[in-house]
This record gives C-alpha cells, sequence and structure tokens, in this order.
C-alpha cells in the first residue's frame, strides 16, 4: 500500500476500514506544491491530464508521459485573475489558509468534473494544487493548477505511473512493507527495523471474491469479512511459511474493508496485515515478523500449544457438553 498517511478505525475483529487522512484538506493543514522555479513554470502544460516527474525537491518539474513515473496529474489550470476580489488579484503572496481554501473551494470541484465523479475520497490519491511561485505572482501571474497526487509522510510525494482514472485507487500497500506508529496509530511505511504498526503479509482483489457485483451494489461489512478472514489467515501463514510461526508472533491477522463509496468509483483492493491492539490502539512493533520481533519492546511470548484432553470427552459439532 505505498507511502501514504492512514488513520484506521476499527469496524469488527479482524477487519478494519482505512481512510487516509486528510482525505479533506480543510480536515488537515494543508501544505500546497509552491512552484519556485522559473524553469519548471516555462515546463508546465495548462492542458488537462499532463503528467508531471518529480524535480529537484520532489516537488512538481518537468512534463513526461503519463506512463512513466509522475507525481502530479493536471485536472485544470485556473487563472485567478478571472475571479473578483483583491485575494485573487492583488499583488501580496497568498498565505497558506488562502491557498488551502482555494484548493478546496476550487480544486476540489475540478478535480472531481475532470474524474467524472469518481475520485475515492478515502484511497490514496488527493487533490493537490500548484501555485504560481512569488515572483510569477509579483508579475502578475496568478495561476492555481489543481491535479491529483499521492502524499507521502513529511508533505512529500509518492510517483506513480499512469493515469488515476484508469487505475484502482484503493489504499494498499505492497507485501512486506511496514507501517510505521505513531502515538499507537499507524503513519507511514517505514524499515521494519524502526517502530511500526503493523506488517503487510498480503493483497486480496475483492473483485474476484465478488465477480460481477456491480459499482451500485458494494458487499458489506460482513459479506468482505467472511470473504477475508481465510483468506488472510492463509496468505499470512504463507509469508511465514506455517501457522505455528505465524502463532509464535502473538499478532492478530488483520484485514481492510472497503467502504461503499470506495466501491461506487471502482476500488477494489484489500490488504492483509500482522498487528497487535491494545486500549491506546496499536502495540508498537520492532523488527520483522520474518525476524527478531518485538511487540511494545520485550519478545513475544508464545501462548502454549492447543492440547487435546484425555480426561475430559470432546463435544461432536453441534451437540452441547452434557
Amino acid at each position: 500500500m505505498l507511502a501514504l498517511r492512514a488513520v484506521i478505525a476499527g469496524v469488527g475483529f479482524g477487519s478494519l476500514a482505512i481512510a487516509a487522512a486528510g482525505a479533506s484538506p480543510a480536515a488537515r493543514e494543508y501544505v500546497p506544491d509552491l512552484v519556485q522555479s522559473k524553469q519548471a513554470e516555462a515546463e508546465r502544460a495548462d492542458s488537462p491530464g499532463a503528467c508531471f516527474a518529480a524535480g529537484p525537491s520532489g516537488r512538481p518539474g518537468a512534463v513526461v508521459d503519463c506512463k512513466h513515473e509522475h507525481v502530479f496529474e493536471l485536472a485544470a489550470s485556473i487563472n485567478l485573475n478571472d475571479y473578483p476580489g483583491s485575494a485573487f488579484t492583488s499583488s501580496a503572496y497568498p498565505d497558506q489558509k488562502r491557498i488551502a481554501a482555494w484548493n478546496q473551494q476550487l480544486c476540489e470541484p475540478a478535480v472531481s468534473a475532470y474524474l467524472g465523479e469518481r475520485l475515492d475520497s478515502l484511497g490514496r490519491f488527493k487533490v493537490g494544487s500548484l501555485l504560481s511561485g512569488e515572483k510569477a505572482w509579483a508579475r502578475g501571474e496568478h495561476v492555481l493548477r489543481c491535479g491529483l497526487e499521492m502524499p507521502g509522510g513529511s508533505h512529500k510525494l509518492l510517483v506513480f505511473t499512469g493515469k488515476v482514472a484508469d487505475q484502482d485507487q484503493s489504499l494498499t500497500y505492497d507485501t512486506g512493507v511496514c507501517v510505521g506508529a505513531e502515538r499507537n496509530m499507524p503513519t507511514d511505511p517505514v524499515d521494519c527495523s524502526q517502530p511500526h504498526a503493523f506488517e503487510i503479509v498480503g493483497q486480496a482483489d475483492l473483485a474476484a471474491q465478488f465477480p460481477g457485483r456491480a459499482d451500485a451494489n458494494p458487499p458489506s461489512e460482513d459479506e468482505q469479512n467472511d470473504k477475508l478472514k481465510d483468506l488472510c489467515e492463509k496468505a499470512a501463514e504463507s509469508y511465514l511459511g506455517n501457522a505455528d510461526h505465524l502463532r509464535d508472533t502473538t499478532l492478530d491477522v488483520n484485514w481492510t474493508i472497503l467502504k461503499p463509496q470506495s466501491w461506487l468509483v471502482g476500488s477494489r483492493k484489500a490488504v492483509c496485515f500482522l498487528a497487535k491492539h491494545n486500549d491506546q490502539g496499536f502495540a508498537v512493533l520492532g523488527g520483522s515478523v520474518k525476524g527478531s520481533l518485538l511487540v511494545d519492546g520485550a519478545k513475544p511470548v508464545p501462548p502454549p500449544k492447543p492440547t487435546r484432553s484425555t480426561s475430559v470427552p470432546i463435544a461432536p459439532p453441534g451437540r452441547p457438553r452434557e
């Protein structure tokens, strides 16, 4: 599942719904991508669908074919001078609060229209903006470019390939990725030697689990749980080699579920992961589950292996013990 900020909310034993923190720019501290380079500005296309590779600072730079790695896909280019009011035409460069408001008021509708109302607000892509640099702004070039980006940690942008409209927007991670922890909640992917909240052990394609299911007929959480429980347990056992190794970690098998609004716009991917829950959220893990794992700073102590009792008869399935 990429380098993405995530807030996890429990929806039932074993399953979790993942929503990107900042699904609405108004709900997070918004830091826009400011165009500072004249050369980069000159290279930018104003045609919707243009893709921009990462520049030297990691921010959008030169225009590239969208089949190559890029960090920004343009949805609309807005000339702010066309809007009434001194906030749009003043020579004073706008502050962060003003830019965040424009991102919400102008870019969100523009991106929604560009994608035909098919942006997964809980997925991996977010609405972003590129504003003319301060020197260009002082010359009267007041341009706000609205588009799609994939945020990572510390306001970094992650690369992706292809047009957003042509791919599954589900928030996912690759197998073996460890997702960091801060205040007992997940953050961004980190090296597994660093403190983290969970480790990805596999993915699941819900389109294959619910063949022919229409966008307007999303599977319920219970339906997804029924499918993913066995899938993710098998994925975890396969990742670790066998069921005994999984048991020795003392971690819980978890999976993500898709909300109806995500299914409606075509998202179909879920991930399976190992984590340990506590009263504060997630226990902090150290090391990979395949190596020297620590849970809240201590080596996990596996529970005794279950044994079959010989002194008490085992009731057959469906018949209460007398």
